[in-house]
C-alpha cells in the first residue's frame, strides 16, 4: 500500500524549525532552571511555538498575553492570559521539547480542541529499523525488547508493519549517545535528568526518522527510572510523521507521565497514523455469546415510556443504558439485538438502580490499572469493573473520599463523563457540577445551568458522544445538546420518546409521545464563564493518583 502525502507549503518552515529546535528534546524544557519569571515564561512560549522568535529581546504585552492564552487553551488550563500558579506548574512539568504549535506572526488562530497533527509520512506502510548504537545502561537484549514492544504498539493498531534489520541500513536508526559530546546533529545531550531523547520527522534529511537517546539516563523496562518503551513509543510517533496532540492520554501528548507499563495507542494517535498511511485498524467484535436476558420479559422497563437511571458512552461508539436491574446497549441506529439483559448477568455484584457511571480513559487522573474500566456510582458507593467484567479488588468504595470531595456537599451524583478531547472529568449533582482537570485540580461546585447555559434541571443522564457533543437526557424525556468547544446549546431540546424523522434515535422509540411529570431543582446563579475564570477561588489538589 503506497500513500503519498506531500505538503510543500509548510515543509521548508518545518525543516527549519525541526532542525533548529532539535525536534524532540524529550520530557523537560531545555533549560533545567525552573520557570519563575515573565521572561522565563516568554522564552518557554517561544521554545514551544506559542510565540514567534524575534531579534528584539523585549516582551510585547499583547504578544505575551496572546501566547499565554493559547498555551492555557491548548492544555485546558484556566484561561486568564496571566501568569497563574496553575500555568507555572504546567510549564515546569516534564515534557517533550518539540514545539506544540508553529507560530510565525502575532496573529494566532487557535482551536481549543486541536486533535492529532500529522505532517508527512514515508509514503509506504512497511518500514525497517535497527539499533545502531546500544546503551551501556541496559543489556542489548533489553534494548531490543523495548523497541520491539514500542514498534509493536503501532503495528497492533494500524496498517503499519516493521522489520528489524541488523546491518545499519534501515529507515529508522536508533542510537544511544554519551552526554556533552557531539553525535552528528549539532546538539549533544546534557546529562542525566534533562533532555532524554530526540527524533526526526521522515522528511528531515539526512537524519530522516532517526531516534537519539541520552545514554546517561537511567533507562529501564519498568517504572523505575525512565521507561524506555514509553519514550521510544513517543519518539517513533515523530519518526512516522506525527506532531504533538493536546488530547490527554495520547502517546503524542507533549507531557510525559511515567505511570503505566501497558503503553498503547490512544484513538487520537491511531487517527493521526491513519491520516498518513490509511486505515488499517482492526477491532475486536463484541461478544455475542452471552445468554439473552429479559428481552421478552413483560416486567422490563420500557425506555420509551419512562426515564432511565444512567447512560455511559464507551470508546467503541456505543451507549450503555441502565434502568432498574437491566442494561441496554445502543448505537445511533437504536438498541442492539439481544438487549436488555440483567445487570447481574453482566457485572456480578453490581447493585441495581444505579445513578451514573463512565468509562475511564484519563490515565493521568486515574491509576494506570484503571484505563478503559467501567465505573458505576450509586449514592456514595462506587464500583469498578475490568474489561473482563470482574469487580476490582477493594471495591465498592466511598466516592467522596476517593475524589477528595469530603470538603464539598455532593450528596448525590446524577451524571458524570470524561471529556474526549482533554480528559477533564465532569461530575454533576442535582444542580451543580465539579470539574477535575487533567492535572488533578478540583474546580467547583458551579451552577450547571450557568456552565451549560440553558441546561435542564431534571437531569437523568449526561454523556459525550462520538460527535464530541454533550447530551443531557432529562427525566421528562427530553434531550438537550451542547457543543463541547464552548458549551453553547445546539438547537432546541428534542424528545427521545418521539424522535423526529432524521434525528438520532438511540432508543428506537415509537412516534407516540408519553408525557412524564417531573419536579425541577433550584439552581444558584453565577456569572457566565465563572467556571473558567475564577481560578483564584478553586480548591486546588495538585496531581496525584486516584483509586
Amino acid at each position: 500500500m503506497e500513500v503519498q502525502n506531500s505538503k510543500p507549503q509548510w515543509k521548508i518552515l518545518l525543516n527549519f524549525i525541526v532542525v533548529s529546535c532539535l525536534l524532540c528534546l524529550m520530557f523537560k524544557p531545555t533549560d533545567s532552571v525552573p520557570i519563575q519569571t515573565k521572561q522565563d515564561a516568554f522564552a518557554y512560549l517561544q521554545d514551544y511555538g506559542f510565540a514567534p522568535w524575534g531579534e528584539d529581546s523585549s516582551i510585547d504585552v499583547y504578544q505575551f498575553t496572546t501566547a499565554l492564552t493559547n498555551f492555557q487553551k491548548f492544555f485546558s488550563l484556566s484561561v486568564t492570559g496571566t501568569m497563574t500558579n496553575e500555568t507555572l506548574a504546567a510549564m515546569n512539568e516534564q515534557r517533550c521539547g518539540l514545539p506544540d504549535i508553529y507560530v510565525t506572526t502575532n496573529d494566532i488562530e487557535f482551536s481549543r480542541y486541536r486533535r492529532f497533527v500529522a505532517y508527512e509520512g514515508w509514503g509506504r506502510t512497511h518500514l525497517t529499523y535497527d539499533v545502531n548504537v546500544y546503551s551501556r545502561q541496559l543489556s542489548k537484549a533489553d534494548v531490543d525488547e523495548a523497541f520491539r514492544r514500542a514498534f509493536q504498539i503501532y503495528e497492533d493498531a494500524t496498517v503499519l508493519t516493521f522489520e528489524r534489520k541488523r546491518d545499519g541500513n534501515a529507515d529508522i536508526l536508533v542510537s544511544f549517545y554519551e552526554p556533552h559530546r557531539s553525535h552528528g546533529d549539532g546538539r549533544p545531550f546534557d546529562g542525566p535528568g534533562n533532555v532524554l531523547a530526540h527524533a526526526f520527522y521522515p522528511f528531515v534529511s539526512p537524519l530522516n526518522g532517526d531516534i537519539h537517546l541520552d545514554d546517561s539516563e537511567k533507562w529501564s523496562l519498568t517504572l523505575m527510572g525512565e521507561n524506555l518503551v514509553a519514550v521510544a513509543a513517543h519518539e517513533i510517533g515523530h519518526s512516522l510523521g506525527l506532531a504533538h496532540s493536546n488530547v490527554l492520554g495520547a502517546i503524542m501528548f507533549p507531557y510525559y507521565f511515567n505511570s503505566q507499563l501497558n503503553v498503547q495507542l490512544h484513538p487520537d494517535d491511531i487517527m493521526g497514523i491513519e491520516s498518513l498511511y490509511g486505515n488499517g485498524m482492526t477491532t475486536t467484535p463484541h461478544s455475542r455469546t452471552e445468554e439473552q436476558r429479559g428481552a421478552n420479559n413483560p416486567n422490563v422497563p420500557n425506555l420509551c415510556h419512562e426515564s432511565m437511571d444512567a447512560i455511559l458512552a464507551t470508546d467503541d461508539g456505543e451507549l450503555i443504558i441502565l434502568k432498574g436491574s437491566y442494561i441496554w446497549r445502543a448505537t445511533e441506529k437504536g438498541i442492539k439485538k439481544g438487549f436488555p439483559r440483567l445487570i447481574s448477568q453482566r457485572w456480578a455484584g453490581l447493585q441495581n438502580n444505579l445513578q451514573t457511571g463512565t468509562q475511564l480513559k484519563n490515565t493521568v487522573f486515574w491509576t494506570k490499572d484503571a484505563y478503559q474500566k467501567m465505573l458505576f456510582v450509586k449514592g456514595k458507593s462506587v464500583w469498578r469493573y475490568s474489561m473482563s467484567q470482574d469487580l476490582d479488588k477493594t471495591f465498592p468504595k466511598d466516592i467522596n473520599k476517593m475524589l477528595d470531595l469530603v470538603a464539598y456537599k455532593l450528596n448525590s451524583l446524577v451524571g458524570m463523563f470524561e471529556m474526549r478531547q482533554n480528559g477533564d472529568i465532569y461530575l454533576f449533582g442535582e444542580s451543580e457540577v465539579y470539574i477535575f482537570n487533567w492535572m488533578g485540580i478540583i474546580q467547583g461546585p458551579f451552577s450547571t445551568q450557568e456552565v451549560f447555559v440553558g441546561a435542564p434541571k431534571d437531569i437523568a443522564a449526561v454523556f459525550q458522544w462520538t460527535d464530541n457533543n454533550i447530551y443531557f437526557f432529562t427525566r421528562g424525556g427530553m434531550i438537550y445538546t451542547f457543543r463541547s468547544e464552548d458549551f453553547k446549546p445546539l438547537g432546541k431540546p428534542k424528545s427521545w420518546f418521539n424522535p423526529a424523522v432524521g434525528e438520532t434515535d438511540w432508543l428506537g422509540c415509537s412516534t407516540n409521545l408519553v408525557k412524564v411529570t417531573t419536579s425541577a431543582s433550584s439552581s444558584a446563579v453565577l456569572p457566565v464563564n465563572t467556571w473558567i475564570m475564577a481560578s483564584s477561588g478553586l480548591l486546588s489538589v495538585w496531581y496525584h493518583k486516584y483509586f
